[in-house]
């Protein structure tokens, strides 16, 4: 079954690419700020898309399981950089380049982002011009 973009997005994978979309004409925003993937390695993301089959939290627990660490890969809304594409990983939704971003916020619990130490973190953009 053909999963459309919108859907896709909701399951948070995308998150990051309208982030992007948004943060370029929010003119108060000095860094992108969204919610998506966010992996400790480009292996890990890559790995994501190979288990994602429509289901976010399971594609995570596997990809958490193998790595030996609940938290390798989580889904949180951030501010970043956005760094040098990586690698890219495919799946029945596309092809996804893995890019490094670095994380300079998170979203505290008031809802306001708290700035963080800079940490290196690999995301998912969906390339373009990718049809399904």
């Amino acid at each position: 079954m053909r999963t459309s973009l919108g859907n896709f997005m909701l399951g948070v994978v995308l998150g990051f690419c309208l982030m992007v979309l948004e943060s370029a004409t929010a003119r108060s925003q000095p860094y992108p700020i969204g919610t998506g993937l966010l992996c400790d390695t480009a292996a890990q993301a890559e790995k994501f898309v190979v288990a994602f089959n429509g289901n976010t939290e399971a594609a995570l627990a596997q990809v958490n399981a193998e790595a030996g660490k609940d938290d390798a890969c989580a889904v949180s809304t951030v501010a970043y950089i956005l760094g040098e594409k990586k690698g890219e990983a495919r799946n029945r939704e596309g092809t996804f380049d893995v890019v490094e971003i670095v994380v300079i916020g998170g979203l505290a619990a008031n809802g306001k982002m708290s700035p963080t130490a800079p940490t290196i973190q690999y995301t998912l953009f969906r390339q373009k011009g990718q049809e399904i």
